[in-house]
């Protein structure tokens, strides 16, 4: 069972209107003073705001408290920063005050690997003088995904599409017949993670010193390689070797194994790969990569590097793997649970 909402068309208005007075008061970039189009604003700004309303609207449907609550749709001048949360006022008993807790509402897509904040991000809500102490054990991460409904399989998601669909000409229409129609655009949450879940559980990852690991990390493997030379296994802990072209990072700890597995190396031509035979159902675990299954009399590669073609680390984050989130955070029940807890506390 899902927890979304149906983007509306007085919503895309919004969105797509505050992108267009963003451009006007902001649209050089600070950094190389290049000149950005409204397309680029528009992609910039338009997911994020319609994510946030999917999100507030969630949260009110949630919860049984009466309360409303007010996004921050302020138009920002150059040189200015945003330290306000996502929800900047609650609207209770006919009385609009400051929030109690602190949310961050994040866009997500099922590609990311690791999810969390940077640097930047995790300062701004640490030093934030609002009216939130313990800002830490207050503040909450809601990490969303804009989706479009089963039966538009073949449609291509694009806000700025959906909404020149319904608002241009009829002569135009066709231009955009194509892309998914609004009343099937949804926001789905994915996961909330406390901020203090992920002081505990995450992973700073530095630039120059991390990649962006890749997380699917065991491949299975259904031609057995041949060639292989077994590789001795200590203390059920997966070796620390050179996978690829990097050194381990130390820091992430051991690969603990409970059960029985074999551990393969075959030399190629340039390069080495690694392989594992489970003996019986067992379980790889690492403080960050988190749990990995693994079934009785299967063949899997394991595949511990970089992920993608680009995996540099541009600016220090802290992060945790999504396919922790997901197991951690991303249960429909606890994600019910954190909806209300949210509602009470706000």
């Amino acid at each position: 069972m899902n927890i979304y909402y149906l983007l509306k068309e007085e919503d895309l208005k919004q969105c797509v209107s505050f992108a267009i007075n963003m451009y006007h008061k902001n649209n050089v970039n600070r950094v190389t003073g290049e000149i950005r189009g409204l397309g680029k604003i528009m992609d910039d700004w338009v997911s994020g705001k319609a994510i946030e309303i999917g999100v507030k609207n969630i949260l009110e449907n949630h919860g049984r408290t009466g309360k409303k609550l007010e996004l921050d749709f302020d138009v920002y001048e150059k040189g200015e920063t945003a330290d306000k949360p996502d929800i900047k006022n609650v609207i209770e008993n006919q009385t609009r005050r400051h929030p109690n807790l602190y949310i961050e509402i994040k866009n997500f897509n099922d590609r990311e690997r690791w999810v969390g904040l940077r640097e930047e991000q995790y300062n701004t809500i640490i030093n934030f003088s609002g009216n939130i102490s313990d800002i830490i054990e207050k503040t909450y991460l809601i990490f969303a995904e804009l989706k479009k409904d089963r039966n538009n399989d073949d449609k291509r998601l694009d806000l700025l599409g959906a909404f020149l669909q319904k608002s241009t000409k009829e002569e135009y229409n066709s231009l955009f017949r194509d892309f998914v129609s609004l009343g099937n655009i949804i926001i789905q949450i994915k996961f909330i993670i406390p901020l203090s879940e992920l002081k505990k559980n995450g992973y700073w990852f530095i630039p120059k010193e991390d990649y962006i690991y890749e997380t699917d990390l065991f491949k299975n493997v259904k031609n057995h390689p041949k060639n292989l030379n077994k590789i001795e296994i200590h203390d059920n802990k997966l070796p620390v070797l050179q996978y690829g072209k990097i050194n381990y990072p130390s820091k992430i700890g051991y690969f603990e194994i409970s059960g029985d597995i074999e551990m393969y190396e075959k030399q190629n031509k340039n390069s080495k790969s690694y392989f594992i035979k489970a003996l019986e159902n067992s379980t790889i675990r690492n403080k960050f990569f988190g749990e990995y299954k693994l079934e009785k009399g299967k063949f899997y590669q394991f595949k511990f590097g970089p992920a993608g073609r680009n995996p540099e680390v541009h600016k220090k984050a802290l992060w945790i793997p999504s396919r922790v989130a997901y197991m951690n955070y991303g249960k429909y029940s606890y994600i019910k649970e954190k909806l209300e807890e949210i509602m009470n506390g706000i």
